[in-house]
C-alpha cells in the first residue's frame, strides 16, 4: 500500500471494522508529515515521466521516397513548352504550354481539349466550378474563362509592366474566400484579388522576382522567386516574410500538410521542405528546367520539365 499525500485512499470493498482500521492507522504511521508518494503504473520505472501524454510528432519527411532522376519517372503526355500545370476536382489536368496554348488532359493523359492563347499562357488555376485563372505575361494580366467558351475572357487583375520587363508568371488560388494569389513578378510584391470583383490587396513586397505561391493550413503561404533567395514563408495577415535556408532559383511551389513541393531551376530538383523544421529532401533530380507542379488526389504529384516539353508523376512523401 502507497502513501498518497497522507491519506490512504478508499477502498470501496473495505470493510470498515476496527482490526482493519487499526492495521491501516499502523501503515500510515509509516508516512511521515509531508509524504506524498504516488503509484507507479504497471510496466513503469522510477524515471520521471517528463514525456508522459506529449507523443514525439511524426516526420513528414518519412515518408519520402528515395530521389529519382526525372528520366526513370512514368511519362503521362508531351507538351511542348510545358510550363505551369493545375488538376481540376475530378482527376483531370490543365497544362499551359508557356507560349500559344492550354492542353486538358485525363488522368490517364488522354487529350481533352486544346485552348489556343497566344499571349503567352503561364500560370494556371482550376477552380472548384471547373472554370480556369490564367496568367498571361505578354499582356501582364490575370483573366478567368469557361472551358466551353474559352474565347470570352473577364480580367480579374491588370497588373503595372515596367518597360523591358517579364511580365506574370505563376499564380495561387485561397478557396476560403474564392482569391487568387498573384506574385506581381517584375514589381517584386504579391497581391490578392478577389476572382468576383473587390479590392486588390498587396500582402508582401521586395521579394525580387517572386513566380510561384501557395496557401499553408494556418492561412500563411510561401512564396517561389528566381533569386538567390528562393522560398520565403509569408505571414497569414501579410507583411515581412521568412526565407527559407538552402533554396534559391525556385520556380513553383504545392503545399501538402506541413510540406511545400518546390521545383528549383538552380539545382534541376524537385525538393520537399519542412516548414516546421526547415529540413528539405531531394525527390528528383537531373529535370532539365522544373517548372510546372501539381499534386493529384492520390497524392502523386504531376512535374514538368519545359525543355524537353515532358508532363510526368512523381512520388511525394504523403
Amino acid at each position: 500500500m502507497v502513501c498518497h499525500n497522507g491519506r490512504l485512499p478508499y477502498d470501496g470493498g473495505m470493510k470498515r471494522g476496527a482490526p482493519l482500521l487499526a492495521a491501516m492507522l499502523t501503515v500510515l504511521a509509516g508516512c511521515g508529515p509531508g509524504t506524498a508518494a504516488t503509484p507507479l503504473a504497471h510496466g513503469a520505472t522510477s524515471a520521471p515521466p517528463s514525456a508522459a501524454g506529449s507523443p514525439t510528432p511524426l516526420d513528414p519527411l518519412t515518408g519520402c521516397t528515395s530521389s529519382v532522376r526525372f528520366s526513370a519517372l512514368p511519362v503521362l503526355a508531351r507538351l511542348q513548352n510545358a510550363d505551369d500545370v493545375s488538376v481540376a476536382p475530378d482527376g483531370s489536368i490543365w497544362v499551359s504550354d508557356a507560349t500559344s496554348q492550354l492542353e486538358h488532359l485525363s488522368s490517364a493523359g488522354a487529350l481533352l481539349q486544346r485552348i489556343l492563347d497566344a499571349r503567352a499562357p503561364e500560370g494556371i488555376v482550376v477552380r472548384p466550378d471547373g472554370s480556369l485563372l490564367v496568367a498571361e505575361q505578354r499582356p501582364d494580366r490575370v483573366v478567368l474563362l469557361q472551358p466551353a467558351q474559352p474565347a470570352v475572357l473577364r480580367t480579374v487583375l491588370q497588373l503595372n509592366l515596367p518597360a523591358g520587363a517579364t511580365g506574370v508568371d505563376g499564380i495561387g488560388y485561397d478557396a476560403t474566400i474564392d482569391s487568387v494569389l498573384v506574385p506581381d513578378s517584375p514589381n517584386g510584391t504579391v497581391l490578392e484579388k478577389p476572382v468576383t470583383g473587390g479590392t486588390t490587396t498587396q500582402l508582401a513586397s521586395g521579394l525580387g522576382r517572386p513566380v510561384g505561391v501557395a496557401m499553408v493550413e494556418d492561412g500563411s503561404f510561401v512564396v517561389t522567386a528566381e533569386n538567390s533567395t528562393g522560398l520565403v514563408h509569408i505571414p497569414a495577415r501579410g507583411g515581412a516574410g521568412s526565407p527559407v535556408p538552402g533554396l534559391s532559383d525556385a520556380d513553383d511551389v504545392v503545399m501538402s500538410g506541413p510540406l511545400a513541393y518546390v521545383t528549383s531551376l538552380g539545382t534541376h530538383q524537385l525538393l520537399a521542405v519542412d516548414l516546421t523544421t526547415l529540413r528539405t529532401r531531394v525527390l528528383v533530380t537531373n529535370v532539365d528546367s522544373p517548372q510546372g507542379l501539381a499534386q493529384l488526389p492520390g497524392g502523386k504529384l504531376v512535374l514538368t520539365d519545359s525543355t524537353t516539353g515532358t508532363i510526368a508523376i512523381a512520388s511525394g512523401c504523403d
